[in-house]
This record gives structure tokens, sequence and C-alpha cells, in this order.
């Protein structure tokens, strides 16, 4: 019959525990890193808070800026539209004011010439 130290079996009292605290030590070990992170941006002047607002606030400007570059480049098609028609215009003044030169230039010697017709002696004098 065996005797009482060969009946003897050494169990853990909770294996559970060990896991247990292992994982507690691993999470606060995590913690404490995460807390000297944290401490280190606080210290050279960083701020979780400030940035995000830092970043929405940059955001909104660039949908503002956004909004006027879209204002600016309509603005820039009606100007260039409007080139190109005064542009079509003053060609336009340009060909009909050298026509009518050129007439006012025949109707002189038109001119000119009835008045020597009509009063041939004002011109020999």
């Amino acid at each position: 019959m065996p005797t009482d130290s060969e009946r003897l079996v050494v169990r853990r009292a909770a294996p559970r525990r060990g896991a247990l605290l292992l994982l507690t030590a691993a999470i606060a070990a995590l913690a404490g890193l995460w807390g000297a992170f944290e401490a280190g941006r606080s210290t050279a002047g960083y701020s979780l808070r400030l940035a995000l607002l830092d970043e929405r606030t940059r955001a909104v400007e660039a949908t503002r800026l956004t909004s006027r570059v879209h204002e600016l480049e309509a603005q820039l098609a009606a100007t260039e539209l409007a080139r190109r028609v005064d542009r079509t215009a003053y060609q336009q003044v340009d060909k009909s004011l050298a026509e009518l030169q050129a007439r006012i230039g025949e109707q002189g010697q038109e001119l000119a010439f009835y008045r020597g017709i009509v009063s041939p002696a004002d011109g020999l004098a």
C-alpha cells in the first residue's frame, strides 16, 4: 500500500490567479507607459485638446479658402468673357473709325472738286 508521502500531489492553489495577476501587471505597465508618454508630451507643450482645436480651425479655414477660390475662379471667368467682348467691340469700333476716316477723306476730295466747279475764281486768286 502507498504511503502518505507517495500520495502527495502538489497542485497550484489557483492557476487562474497567476494569469490574472500577470494580466493585471501587463495592463498596469501599459498604463504606466502611456502615462509617461502623455506626461512627456505635456512637458513638451503638446496638448491633445489644443491640437484637435487647431486641426478643426484649419479645416474650417481650408473650407473657407476653397470657397473663396471658387468665387475668384468664377469672377476670373466673367472678367475673361468681358475682356473678349470688349476686344471684339474695340476691333469693330476701330474698323468703323477707319472706314469713316476714309469716307471723310473721300468727301473732302469731292468737296474740293465741287468748290472748284462752283467758284473757279476763288481757286485762281
